[in-house]
């Protein structure tokens, strides 16, 4: 009855005030497909949230890019194939993975941020791929394509990290 109740409380909060995420209409766009491995972390789950800026303002586009779990209660259950979303090209695009694993007051309680910023290029697809490592974690955010896929030279890691409890 406590995990049904604790289960419950989980989907409420993680699906209940979000923002969803709504493609740019009108404006050049990038292809960003975001990943998450989660396959040592069972009841864990990832957030990906938008920011219009560094400073952490909510995102006109709406909030949430994306959502993975190891459970089926919330999220997409990532196979590593990861969520593809158009994002606006030729402007920063600020974006944190937010990780939780177990429940404050409840069990044994784990959370690691990690927020990025990158300027995407028009008509360039990218990939933010988030795995944990120990007690922390990490994001690799390659270019998928072009002339010089890989690295991407823009890329610079917010601090102190963008986390929207509200409409996240």
């Amino acid at each position: 009855m406590r995990s049904l109740l604790l289960a419950g409380g989980v989907a409420v909060l993680l699906c209940s005030c979000a923002t969803p995420y709504v493609p740019p209409v009108g404006v050049a766009t990038a292809t960003l497909t975001l990943s998450a491995d989660l396959s040592q972390n069972y009841g864990s789950w990832v957030l990906v949230q938008n920011f219009d800026d560094e400073s952490c303002a909510p995102s006109a586009n709406g909030n949430r890019l994306a959502s993975f779990s190891t459970r089926a209660i919330q999220g997409e259950g990532d196979d590593k194939g990861g969520v593809t979303r158009a994002i606006p090209a030729n402007r920063p695009m600020v974006y944190s993975f937010i990780y939780q694993r177990g429940a404050a007051g409840f069990t044994e309680y784990t959370t690691c941020v990690v927020t990025q910023s990158f300027v995407p290029a028009a008509g360039a697809r990218y990939r933010a791929f988030f795995w944990m490592e120990g007690e922390g974690c990490s994001v690799a955010l390659t270019r998928e394509d072009g002339a010089d896929p890989g690295a991407v030279g823009s890329l610079r890691l917010v601090e102190p990290v963008c986390f929207n409890h509200l409409t996240g």
